[in-house]
């Protein structure tokens, strides 16, 4: 598959539940006039076919497939989660405050609930967020964090955290169960700080 439009733009490719491929193409032809299509390309076919797209000044940031459902995040103009049916998008839940708040780059579920960081601006006094999203209620709650970076492992988001916006480094798990709680697994020494680092969590 190739984009139409020299400006245009492939991203967020993966492999859904049934075993198509998912992609975004974002169409861009001036700032106020720029859109993102998730579409679904057959393997053994080539066909391809629009899935949903999104209003002009809307990005696509990623998506996830969950107990059969298609839940995404839109952003740029404004932020919002939603579950999409028939190429529509049922708003979940809105970020407040979009044009001053980062969401990080990835949302999760377990237990029928949606999880994604909901992170402040650095010079800013507020706090990071990890959010919560029950499914079945359509509720959403929150609890405070410092993640700089983390992973999820089924049941457990692993962090690596500073300690009041400051170092040192601190490895931490965290239960998606019982969220406020989290355990210390590890102090990292004081030298880590100076190296650049991801995490990951396998198994």
């Amino acid at each position: 598959y190739r984009a139409d439009g020299g400006d245009d733009s492939l991203d967020l490719l993966s492999v859904g539940p049934d075993g198509m491929l998912y992609f975004t193409q974002r169409t861009y032809q001036s700032f106020d006039d720029q859109w993102t299509v998730l579409k679904q390309l057959d393997p053994k076919t080539g066909a391809v076919k629009d899935i949903y797209t999104t209003a002009r000044k809307t990005t696509i940031d990623f998506y996830l497939f969950y107990d059969n459902e298609l839940y995404l995040y839109e952003g740029f103009t404004g932020g919002r989660i939603g579950c999409v049916t028939g190429g529509k998008l049922t708003p979940l839940a809105t970020i407040p405050d979009w044009e001053n708040l980062y969401v990080a780059d990835t949302m999760y579920c377990f237990g029928g609930k949606l999880y994604w960081l909901q992170l402040a601006p650095r010079d800013s006094n507020g706090d990071d967020r990890l959010m919560i999203l029950d499914l079945e209620t359509k509720k959403t709650s929150s609890v405070v964090t410092e993640a700089d970076h983390y992973a999820y492992q089924g049941a457990t988001l692993w962090s690596a955290e500073l300690t009041n916006g400051d170092y040192p480094v601190v490895l931490k798990r965290r239960s998606l169960a019982m969220p406020e709680l989290t355990e210390t697994v590890r102090v990292m020494d004081e030298e880590f700080a100076h190296y650049a680092y991801d995490l990951y969590a396998n198994g």
